[in-house]
């Protein structure tokens, strides 16, 4: 447990990434056979958004227990020593890096102006502390305000 830890800065939780695509290689063999990318619904959306699929950020990546942290890249030797193809998981982008644009199709169903920039983000927790701590101008969270 301190070695994963010490990897991929989590313990391990069925509540991260790497829990569940065991239990659906375990539990639904087809749907895990036939999964093009290990990703979060964000992910997916800016997928449909832009037309481009298989990208993620930092923090996100973080949060599947597959990311060597001090690498900031896949563990690929844990993802090796638990068959899980590599190939699968998403390219890692920072939160500010543009990962594409919105796409004609995706401006018509949504109403949002085709070529408009669609950024990689980050996790709602990070980017909120991003924000806390920044002396430029916050970065808007969708976080919901306590007090």
């Amino acid at each position: 447990p301190e070695a994963f830890y010490a990897l991929t800065g989590n313990r391990l939780n069925t509540h991260y990434t790497l829990p569940k695509i065991l239990w659906f290689r375990e539990k639904l063999p087809e749907v895990y056979k036939n999964t093009c990318w290990w990703m979060n619904v964000k992910d997916y959306i800016y997928g449909h958004l832009t037309g481009k699929f298989g990208y993620t950020d930092y923090s996100d990546a973080s949060l599947t227990c597959c990311m060597d942290i001090h690498k900031k890249q896949w563990a690929e030797s844990l993802l090796q020593a638990l068959d899980i193809p590599i190939a699968r998981m998403p390219r890692i982008l920072a939160g500010h890096d543009i990962r594409g644009r919105i796409s004609r199709e995706a401006s018509k169903r949504t109403g949002l102006h085709a070529g408009t920039p669609v950024a990689a983000a980050m996790a709602r927790v990070p980017r909120a502390a991003r924000a806390c701590t920044s002396r430029a101008t916050p970065i808007a969270t969708s976080a919901p305000a306590h007090g």
